[in-house]
């Protein structure tokens, strides 16, 4: 793709991906889907990924720090990176962190200049496009959004979430829904 995705004009993350060629409209205009080349191509890295171990050998190199000071913890089905000791990353699932990887892989050979967006907004990126997967990585199956409801130290609340109708993985869980009234 031929354009400068690094430029400060471009807003939000649906405008990056758009202007590369990751997203179009639905054909009904009323969203957004991967395009058939960028799902293509998400597919191709996803199959080239081993496991959990192997992603990770994968993205730190374009971590831009030393591989050996990643690592991550598991909690049931989250898992969680750490570089050094800080933590650097909390994934609902392996899924999710396969997903990141196998899309980073793509925009960085799509994003003109995404070497010179800040982590952070790489990290948006990548997770913007992990949103508008149809399978799941972990095993191919169909992926839904759905709301659930999740217990933490603090309370219950409802959430949205990208799940697998398959194995369960979690692609994506969004914040406290407040409740309308």
């Amino acid at each position: 793709m031929a354009s400068d995705a690094s430029n400060e004009e471009v807003e939000s993350v649906e405008e990056v991906l758009l202007d590369q060629g990751v997203l179009q409209e639905t054909p009904d205009g009323t969203d957004f889907e991967l395009t058939d080349r960028a799902d293509a191509a998400v597919r191709g890295e996803l199959d080239a990924i081993d496991d959990l171990d192997d992603a990770l050998d994968r993205a730190r190199p374009w971590l831009g720090v030393d591989p050996d000071l990643i690592r991550f913890e598991r909690d049931g089905d989250a898992v969680t990176l750490y570089f050094k000791e800080r933590n650097i990353g909390a994934y609902p699932s392996e899924a999710a962190i396969l997903a990141d990887v196998a899309i980073a892989a793509v925009l960085l050979d799509w994003v003109d200049g995404w070497e010179e967006f800040e982590t952070r907004r790489r990290g948006e990126i990548v997770s913007g496009v992990r949103l508008f997967l149809d399978v799941c990585p972990a095993c191919d199956e169909a992926v839904t959004f759905d709301s659930k409801t999740v217990e933490s130290c603090c309370g219950t609340y409802d959430v949205a979430a990208l799940v697998c109708r398959n194995c369960g993985a979690r692609l994506y869980e969004s914040g406290p829904i407040e409740a309308s009234e």
